[in-house]
């Protein structure tokens, strides 16, 4: 995924399940591990997504190391460079 393929930031703006949903349950496997990064955005569009906005998207971006990567424009919102994937 490009920042041009990005969908645009959308203010939530509704309810929430006032009891929240059920907790996800984590397997033995490491928090950035692929299969467990799979079941976690599997488990979120199937208990949170029905309650959000349909615009809203849910995206594994972990292996995203430019997803912050702002450069310096005359539109810029900010003054300076931002660069993620440290």
């Amino acid at each position: 995924m490009t920042a041009s393929t990005l969908p645009i930031a959308t203010e939530f703006i509704g309810l929430l399940p006032k009891n929240g949903i059920k907790p996800y349950k984590w397997n033995v496997s490491a928090e950035n591990n692929s299969k467990q990064r799979e079941l976690i955005i599997r488990y979120l569009n199937q208990h949170l997504k029905p309650s959000l906005p349909t615009n809203i998207v849910i995206y594994d971006v972990a292996n995203n190391k430019s997803l912050l990567d702002t450069p310096v424009t005359e539109n810029s919102p900010f003054p300076f460079k931002l660069q993620d994937g440290i």
